[in-house]
């Protein structure tokens, strides 16, 4: 039987180590699954209902249904695109797949870091001249 990548030293060394990386593995799993839900709670609220997403994304004709007593959100993907949603279902499963409730969650502050630092100086070098010529 096979337990994984061999390491050089004793088979209980080879044994620890592949348990530490099973453990960390799990930990790792748990801590992203934490996460995803307390996302999925912040955007669209809580539930007691634990989704099946796997079964969502098997299935090709799977079919949102309307929930009355949900009330309709908006969601944001990072191409601008939106969708209104009517389920809390269907709201878990888009907010899984990285679509937000704010639409600045994809400001692209590089950009305006970038224009910033490449105006100011030149700003101030035109202050300086004009100030300097009186």
């Amino acid at each position: 039987m096979d337990c994984g990548p061999k390491y050089p030293g004793s088979p209980f060394i080879t044994y620890i180590l592949n348990y530490l990386k099973l453990i960390t593995n799990r930990l790792i799993v748990n801590i992203i699954k934490s996460r995803m839900k307390k996302r999925i709670e912040k955007i669209c609220g809580e539930s007691e209902n634990t989704p099946n997403f796997e079964e969502i994304e098997n299935s090709p004709n799977f079919v949102f249904t309307p929930d009355e007593n949900f009330e309709t959100i908006a969601l944001f993907d990072q191409e601008g695109n939106i969708v209104n949603l009517n389920s809390w279902l269907e709201c878990a499963y888009y907010a899984k797949g990285g679509w937000t409730n704010n639409i600045s969650d994809f400001f692209d502050g590089e950009k305006f870091l970038f224009l910033f630092l490449l105006i100011v100086p030149v700003v101030y070098k035109f202050i300086i001249t004009r100030v300097s010529k009186s």
